[in-house]
């Protein structure tokens, strides 16, 4: 089934020369965090639970960096790459966000562009889906770990990002896109295609999003947040004068 395709991360390393620099001291993490999102993550490309809880935790550094915190609820799916209805499966919030980890075969029925690493699809403010290809951001991985084996060969050594690493910077680029920050930009976590300093920013905690950017993320946050509270006092109101109106029938009968 196609679908609206939205802007998203393509795969395709471009090689600096003489990367040598050792990770600078990262920027410490905001002192407080005032904003939390909910993201439901359903992973059918089976990523290894250290790799993804690993991954989550990049994803959720970077936003904490932005002052916003993640609530990851991992979710299952079955043999049949489904999703599982369970009692324990929590409920659903027009504010939360379904993170989907794709295999390569899921990803044919999108007709992305070679190199896509991910998508939100669709148009409009009120998106909740994210989809993530986990092939190629393992080839993007693949890439880097090549071009830091040639680079060791001529006596160049430097940090590099790892495979959870990179999925947890690509996961974060994603949820940018859903999160207000329509378009790309020429530096950063957002821009479009990733080159292999961008990779070692990434492996030394340095990639993240703008002030500006981070700026826009908490407003959409903040408007999700106030839009679905205004939700839960419609649906009380209207529970509650349902109680009254059933009250006042059985008081008639």
């Amino acid at each position: 089934m196609k679908k609206a395709l939205g802007v998203g991360l393509t795969l395709g390393l471009i090689l600096t020369a003489g990367l040598t620099e050792l990770c600078q001291g990262a920027i410490a993490d905001s002192p407080e965090t005032k904003l939390t999102i909910t993201i439901h993550v359903y992973d059918y490309a089976k990523v290894s639970p250290k790799a993804l809880v690993k991954a989550e935790r990049v994803a959720a550094g970077i936003f904490r960096k932005a002052d916003v915190e993640i609530r990851w609820i991992n979710q299952h799916v079955n043999s049949e790459d489904k999703q599982e209805n369970s009692n324990n499966q929590e409920s659903f919030r027009a504010s939360d966000i379904l993170l989907n980890i794709l295999t390569g075969s899921m990803t044919e029925s999108f007709g992305l562009p070679a190199g896509r690493m991910g998508l939100v699809p669709g148009v409009g403010r009120d998106r909740q889906q994210v989809y993530v290809l986990y092939h190629r951001a393992e080839e993007l991985a693949r890439q880097d770990g090549e071009a830091r084996q040639q680079e060791a060969l001529r006596g160049v050594y430097g940090r590099h990002a790892d495979m959870a690493e990179i999925l947890g910077h690509v996961i974060a680029h994603e949820l940018g896109h859903l999160l207000g920050l329509e378009s790309h930009s020429p530096s950063g976590i957002m821009r479009a295609d990733w080159n292999s300093a961008d990779l070692r920013d990434a492996a030394c905690g340095q990639l993240r999003f703008t002030i500006q950017q981070a700026e826009i993320i908490r407003a959409e946050i903040r408007r999700r947040i106030e839009q679905q509270q205004t939700v839960q006092q419609q649906d009380g109101t209207a529970l509650k004068l349902r109680a009254e109106q059933n009250g006042v029938q059985r008081k008639r009968n």
